[in-house]
Order: C-alpha cells, then sequence, then structure tokens
C-alpha cells in the first residue's frame, strides 16, 4: 500500500466538505435519505456536526450563526438550541466549552439588538413607539455591527484549548 501524499492529506478537508455538502443537498432535494429514515432536518444536524468535527466550519461560523439567527428570533430561544449544539460539538473535539457558551450568549445577545424580533425591550420599544419593523432595523443594525466587529477582537485565534483527563482546560 502506497503512502498518501501530503497534497493528497491536506486536500482531505476539501474533500470531506463537498461529501458532506452533496450529500445533505440530495437529502435536502429528494426529502430523506435513500435506504435510511434520516430526513430533511436529521441530514442538516448532521452536515452541521459533521462540518464543525472535520474542522471544515469552525466556531466562529457558529457564533456568527447564533448572532444572525437572534435577529430573527428571539435570541432566548437560539441559546436554548444552540446550547447543546455546541456542548456535543466540544465534548467530540475535546474542548473546553466555557468560551465556545460565552461565545454564543454573547453573539446572541448581540444579533437581537439589530431587529424587532431579537429580544423583548425591541419588541416594545417596537410596539409602544409605533415604529415599523425596517425603521427600527435601519436605526439599531448599526449598533449590532459595531458590537460585532469588537466582539471578534477579543475571539482568540489559533489551536483552541483542549480538556485534560478531568475535563477541564489545560
Amino acid at each position: 500500500m502506497t503512502p498518501l501524499s501530503s497534497a493528497a492529506i491536506s486536500d482531505a478537508p476539501l474533500v470531506a466538505a463537498y461529501a458532506i455538502f452533496l450529500t445533505s443537498y440530495v437529502v435536502f432535494a429528494i426529502g430523506k435519505f435513500p435506504g435510511c429514515k434520516i430526513d430533511r432536518t436529521g441530514a442538516a444536524i448532521i452536515g452541521a456536526v459533521g462540518m464543525v468535527a472535520f474542522r471544515i466550519v469552525r466556531p466562529a461560523a457558529v457564533i456568527f450563526t447564533c448572532g444572525f439567527l437572534s435577529a430573527f428570533f428571539v435570541n432566548d430561544i437560539v441559546c436554548l438550541v444552540m446550547v447543546p449544539f455546541v456542548l456535543s460539538i466540544t465534548r467530540r473535539m475535546k474542548l473546553v466549552p466555557l468560551l465556545y457558551l460565552l461565545a454564543v450568549a454573547t453573539a446572541s445577545n448581540i444579533g437581537s439588538v439589530s431587529t424587532m424580533t431579537g429580544n423583548p425591550q425591541n419588541m416594545l420599544i417596537g410596539s409602544f413607539s409605533g415604529i415599523k419593523y425596517r425603521d427600527l432595523v435601519k436605526q439599531f443594525r448599526h449598533y449590532a455591527v459595531d458590537s460585532s466587529l469588537n466582539k471578534n477582537q477579543g475571539v482568540p485565534e489559533g489551536e483552541p484549548m483542549k480538556c485534560d483527563e478531568s475535563g477541564t482546560g489545560q
């Protein structure tokens, strides 16, 4: 058996990304995975976990997703949905979850600022002031963008903190 070249190894994440992406979209197109009971929702979850597990999608993308979803759904709901997802990913990758959980909470709060549906305070502002949804977005989006840019400056780059045998950070 011949050893793999370094070029083939460096292309492995790209090949995995295409395989996960194409498989997910086949399931989305036909409604379920052929021969299995995996539907569109299951394929989306499996695909998302696969993208993070193969390190195709960085945790920063998960954080961005939290912020984006919080603009359209109440941020509490986004946290309730994303925290179990982040915990399962960090456990599988043997990473310390604290930084990622704080990032989910922070990104959800920042994203929720930009629209009327993002948090209850904006809902009260919108309903009592009579301001239109689009006008509130125009006024508040700058706060969300500025906060997001400032928050991302504090996100550490490089190798994530790994768990030791006790399950805590090094």
